[in-house]
């Protein structure tokens, strides 16, 4: 099928453990992540303790895109501008849903409006967008 997603091909996302992170890429400017390689599978007991953003992420990061995130995960880049001074050039961050191996983007665009993520990074400068695939596209909102 034309723009369809084949969603076998990312049975892999089953298995990721989370990495160690990005900051040691010194002249890193745009990330592409699965949000599972940041933070690894979804685990209600643990998911509230998530290494802040300076710690996974670059000092000269311009844009960072999330493949496949959890709700969780705009509690996490609300915690940004409290970093701002390390993560001073950062002015762009896009969640890229899918909802067969996140959240989907019902639950990331309106369910969750407004949450304070937006305003959070409004503050500070950088462009928020929430993009997804056609299979997560649902026409009633």
């Amino acid at each position: 099928m034309c723009g369809s997603v084949d969603l076998r091909s990312y049975e892999y996302l089953k298995f990721v453990t989370p990495c160690v992170g990005f900051k040691d890429f010194k002249a890193l400017e745009n990330l592409w992540v699965d949000s599972q390689c940041l933070f690894g599978l979804r685990d209600p007991q643990w998911s509230h303790i998530t290494p802040p953003p300076p710690q996974l992420l670059p000092t000269t990061l311009k844009s960072l895109t999330l493949f496949f995130p959890r709700i969780e995960i705009y509690d996490w880049l609300a915690r940004i501008p409290h970093f701002r001074n390390e993560l001073p050039v950062l002015t762009k961050v896009e969640v890229d849903c899918l909802g067969e191996y996140g959240d989907s983007y019902e639950i990331l665009a309106y369910v969750s409006y407004p949450h304070p993520v937006l305003a959070a990074m409004k503050s500070i400068g950088v462009e928020l967008y929430v993009s997804y695939t056609y299979e997560d596209w649902n026409d009633a909102c």
